[in-house]
């Protein structure tokens, strides 16, 4: 799943080891104008209540994670930070983790991709429990 050498971290792993940090973001969004290594995000939440009230917001995804697996209009969960000043990117912009779960999917009520460190890649999980997890440390909003 990866285009990396390393080890990939579950979701639930990225968000215990990166949450706590204040210039992580949280956010549910559509996703559009995908390109190889960029897309656009319409914030539809910003689970984290950090991200200053951005609308839209453009991401940078690590090893075209986004382009191989979803599709314009899909809704995703998604941990980012801000970017680094590097050729294309602005530090305006956001990015998606290297070699660790950041983008999940959102469908129908459900969120799938890889969720916790046990049980492969492919985890299905409804909303309100993925949240109930995520909130059983005491990090995200009701």
């Amino acid at each position: 799943m990866a285009d990396c050498d390393c080890h990939l971290n579950s979701f639930t792993e990225t968000y215990s080891d990166n949450f706590k940090k204040k210039d992580i973001f949280f956010i549910k969004g559509v996703v559009s104008d995908i390109q190889e290594y960029n897309c656009n995000f319409k914030v539809i939440e910003d689970l984290k209540e950090n991200i200053a009230h951005k609308p839209n917001i453009f991401v940078w995804h690590y090893g075209t994670i986004i382009t191989r697996y979803y599709s314009e209009k899909d809704t995703l969960v998604v941990l980012l930070h801000k970017c680094i000043s590097d050729n294309d990117e602005k530090t305006h912009d956001y990015t998606t983790f290297l070699c660790e779960t950041s983008v999940l999917n959102l469908s129908n009520g459900y969120v799938s991709g890889y969720i916790l460190p046990k049980g492969g890649y492919k985890q299905t999980m409804e909303w309100n429990e993925f949240q109930k997890l995520l909130k059983s440390t005491k990090k995200i909003k009701s």
